[in-house]
C-alpha cells in the first residue's frame, strides 16, 4: 500500500507545520508534518512536508503563497503511483502537471459500462488504444507545462540555465519505486537547492 496525501512545497524559515495555514487543519495534520512528515530542508528556507489525507486544496495553496510571499506548489499523491501537482506564484502564475503519466493514463480510462473482465479489457486492443489516447493527451501538455514550471521557478530565483528539454524529460519519466520521488526530482531539475540532512 503506497502513500496517498499531499506534498507541500514552499519557502519558510521555520518548519512548515508552524505555518499559519496548518492552523486551520486538524491537530493530527500538523503533528504529522512536524513529526516524520517534513523532508530534509533545502538552502534558502525551501521545505517540503508530506501529509496524509485530503485536507489541502488550491485555496490553501493561495493562502500559502500569500503567507510565504514566494512561489509554492502542492503535489496530490495517489497510492505512491501518481502525483498531480499544482503551482502558484505571488504574481498569479499558475500551472499544473501530472507526474508518472503512463500510470495516470491508465487510471483515468474507464472500461465500457457492463465490462465483466476489467483486466482483460485493458489488455485488449480497445483498452490499450484508450490508454494510449489518454497518454498522448498528457504528452501533448508536456512542452507547455515545462515552460510554465520553469517560469514559476524563475520567479523564485531558480531555473537560470535549465533547458526546457531537461524539464520535459523529467515530466515524462517514471519512478523507480515511489511517485513521491518524482516530486523531489521536479524540484531538483528546476534548480532549487539540493535537500540537505539537518
Amino acid at each position: 500500500m503506497g502513500f496517498s496525501g499531499t506534498l507541500v512545497f514552499c519557502r519558510s524559515e521555520r518548519p512548515l507545520a508552524q505555518a499559519p495555514v496548518f492552523g486551520g487543519l486538524p491537530q493530527e495534520v500538523g503533528d504529522e508534518a512536524a513529526g516524520h512528515g517534513e523532508w530534509w530542508p533545502r538552502a534558502g528556507g525551501w521545505r517540503t512536508a508530506q501529509v496524509g489525507g485530503d485536507w489541502w486544496d488550491e485555496a490553501m495553496l493561495r493562502d500559502l503563497v500569500g503567507w510565504s510571499g514566494a512561489p509554492a506548489c502542492l503535489g496530490f499523491v495517489f497510492d505512491s503511483d501518481v502525483v498531480y501537482v499544482v503551482g502558484l506564484s505571488p504574481s498569479g502564475r499558475e500551472w499544473s502537471v501530472t507526474l508518472n503519466p503512463r500510470v495516470a493514463a491508465a487510471l483515468q480510462v474507464d472500461p465500457p459500462a457492463g465490462t465483466d473482465d476489467v483486466l482483460g479489457w485493458f489488455a485488449s486492443p480497445q483498452g490499450r488504444e484508450a490508454v494510449a489516447r489518454r497518454l498522448a493527451a498528457f504528452e501533448a501538455e508536456v512542452p507547455e507545462a515545462a515552460r510554465d514550471v520553469l517560469a514559476w521557478a524563475g520567479e523564485a530565483g531558480f531555473g537560470a540555465g535549465v533547458e526546457v528539454a531537461a524539464v520535459e524529460r523529467m515530466l515524462r519519466s517514471a519512478p523507480e519505486v515511489f511517485a513521491e520521488e518524482l516530486f523531489a526530482d521536479l524540484v531538483d531539475v528546476l534548480g532549487f537547492p539540493a535537500a540537505q540532512a539537518p
